[in-house]
This record gives C-alpha cells, structure tokens and sequence, in this order.
C-alpha cells in the first residue's frame, strides 16, 4: 500500500545565509514534529542544509538549485549599484511567465500542499495560480527595499515594475513577521513571531578548544557576510603591528582564507561548518555589517557588535535602530568600518558584554512558526 506524504515548498533568497540559517531552524523544528516531506529551492549551497540535518531526516529534505530572486547588487563594499540592480529587477519581472509555467509544474508533479517563502515575490503568485496556501516568514521584502532605494527614482516604467512586486507579495495568505521588520505593508495579513534563531550546537569551552584560544585571550568574529573585501581585509588586519603581541584573536570567516596570510591572531571558521552561530557565542565580541543572521545569533547569545549599515537600506536602517535600544552595540559608518577604524573601539565595545547579558527577548520564533504552517496542513 502507497503511503501519501505531505510535503512543503520553501522558496528561498540567497542574498546571503541569513535566509537559510533561520529557515534551518524552522525545518528542524518541522521534520522533529512531523513526519512532512520538504524541498527547498535555493541557490544557497547544498552542505548548509544537509550539513545541519541529523541522519534520519536527511532523505526527507530534498534541496533544488534555483534561483529565486535577484536581491541588490553591489558596486564596491556596501555600496548598491542602484542602475544594475534596476535592471535584474526588470528581468526577474519579465520572467515571470516562465517561472509561473515551470514552478507550477513542479508543485503539481510533487504535490506540494504548502509553500513558504523567505521572501522571494514570485512564488507567491505560483500558490496563488496552483490554489496552494502560501506564508512568508521574514522580517522585511523586496519591495520595501527597492521602493526605499528608489524612492526619488523619476522614471515611471520603472516605479511601475518595482509596484509589480508589490502585487506578488499581495497574493500571500499570510505573512510571519520576524522583529526587526520594515514595514511590511503589502502584505495583506501579518502575525508577529519571535526571534527565529539557530540553537547552539556545542559547548563554548569546545569551541575556543577547537580554535585554540586560551583563557585570556578575547576572541572577536569579523563578518564581512558575502562580500569578498580583499583589500578591505588588507587595510584592516596587515599594517596594525600591536596585533602581533595582543590577547585578541580574530575569527574570519572561511573564504577570506585566501586573502590574509596565516597570522597568529587569525582563525577561520572551519570550511562547510552549518553551525557558525556556535563560534558566534563562543566570541567576546562581533564586527559585521547588519543582517537579520548575525544581529539574531549576536542578540540570543548576549554578544556585543560594533555594526555598519548599508546606505540606503532599509532594512539596515531599522535593524539598527532596534539594535541601539538595547545598549549593547556601537556603530560605525561604512567607510570607517572598510578601513578598520574600529580597532579602537574594540576596548570599548566588550565592555557592553555586561549590559548585554540584560538582553531579554523570545528566541521561541521557530517553534511558534511551524505551529501556524502546520495549520495549513490540518
């Protein structure tokens, strides 16, 4: 006798790993309470999933390589190149006949009963067209940033394409609104949720063992997310000669490798470990640009940031608005932080550990989340 499985559609941004690291805690917590098959379409590497899912639950996660949204593009360090992303915009628009035609096939042929998205537009128009429920889980959208970045934008096909955008997520039954959020307004329908954040995995004494810090040494994790600053990482680590004698050790993460030459204050995270909010708690301190990601796995592990925004994004620009009412951050203009002068902040900045050991906030995001896609299933 066949059994029928239920199964689900995530649609995922890879503008980063933020998207895929919070969903991972969502799957998990779904595969523990059902017995659901999920596929994901993504462009986010494959070892991320299946690195961070046990063995028993490995052949009920299927992972397609997709290309779901086009994001922002960038000019040099946080800078959007607001004239090419203008047009990978148009074209991801000017796709959607076709990813209707091919994304509704696949739904039909696997019989997907739900999907969720984080947050490209697109899928939601699939759902809609296929009759299948639909619920995204993010703390902003596209729109909200592009209408932000193109606010005094003069040419009218253009605003009209960005509005298109705005239809899509229109066509959601509902909206998980994740803190830290914009406004979100297109949506018709919206549930706030708490933080969604990966649960440590190892015992910090573990990490900094692994990582050969000793007891007096501070460890501080410098994430330049995506971007591969080459010579940002240059201007920030190679002429700072009083690193050579200090206690501070800096975790980068593992594709800058290749641009710094093996120092003895430099760690990499090892090379296709899921679990980096594990050497996040294990830090003294963060240095990033702003992402839901790293400001979630910072905020649950009670660890300090010195942050730069992206100009222009409005994303950022709330994140780090809601960041500074908890005392337990400094931030730092972009072409400051590109050229490492928050080494002297660092002092500073881990004096904060102690405020944010204050930080209260519901880390139960992911529990709460499959309970309302779960009610899609009933």
């Amino acid at each position: 006798m066949t059994i029928m499985v239920t199964r689900v559609a995530f649609y995922l941004s890879a503008h980063g790993f933020g998207h895929a690291t919070r969903m991972i805690a969502i799957i998990k917590e779904l595969l523990f309470q059902t017995d659901l098959e999920i596929f994901v379409k993504t462009n986010v590497p494959k070892w991320l999933f299946l690195n961070s899912i046990t063995k028993r639950n490995k052949d009920r996660i299927k992972i397609v390589p997709q290309e779901c949204d086009v994001g922002v593009i960038y000019t040099s360090g946080f800078l959007i190149d607001t004239l090419e992303t203008s047009k990978v915009i148009r074209q991801m628009v000017a796709y959607e006949k076709t990813f209707l035609n091919n994304e509704s096939q696949f739904c039909q042929n696997k019989n997907i009963k739900l999907i969720i998205c984080d947050i490209p537009p697109l899928p939601f128009l699939i759902a809609d067209k296929s009759n299948i429920p639909s619920v995204g889980i993010s703390n902003f959208n596209w729109y909200d940033i592009y209408d932000y970045l193109y606010q005094k934008e003069k040419q009218k096909d253009f605003l009209n394409v960005v509005r298109k955008i705005s239809s899509y997520y229109e066509l959601a039954d509902l909206l998980l609104e994740l803190p830290f959020a914009t406004s979100n307004k297109t949506f018709t329908e919206k549930k706030a949720v708490p933080l969604v954040v990966r649960k440590k995995t190892r015992k910090l004494a573990e990490i900094r063992k692994n990582l050969s810090i000793a007891p007096q040494q501070k460890l501080i994790f410098v994430s330049l997310g995506w971007h591969e600053f080459k010579e940002a990482v240059r201007k920030m680590f190679s002429d700072v000669a009083s690193l050579k004698n200090s206690n501070t050790v800096f975790l980068l993460s593992s594709n800058l490798r290749k641009f710094s030459e093996p120092k003895n204050y430099f760690r990499f995270l090892p090379f296709e470990d899921p679990n980096s909010q594990d050497y996040i708690a294990a830090c003294d301190l963060v240095v990033s640009k702003l992402g839901y990601g790293i400001v979630s796995e910072c905020v649950a592990n009670k660890i300090p940031m010195i942050y730069t925004i992206r100009p222009n994004y409005i994303e950022d620009i709330l994140m780090g608005r809601k960041l500074d009412t908890f005392k337990m951050s400094k931030f730092l203009p972009s072409d400051q932080f590109l050229n490492g002068d928050w080494f002297y902040m660092i002092d500073e900045a881990i004096k904060l550990k102690e405020i944010s050991q204050t930080v209260n906030i519901d880390l139960n995001g992911a529990e709460r989340c499959s309970k309302y896609l779960l009610r899609y299933l009933e």
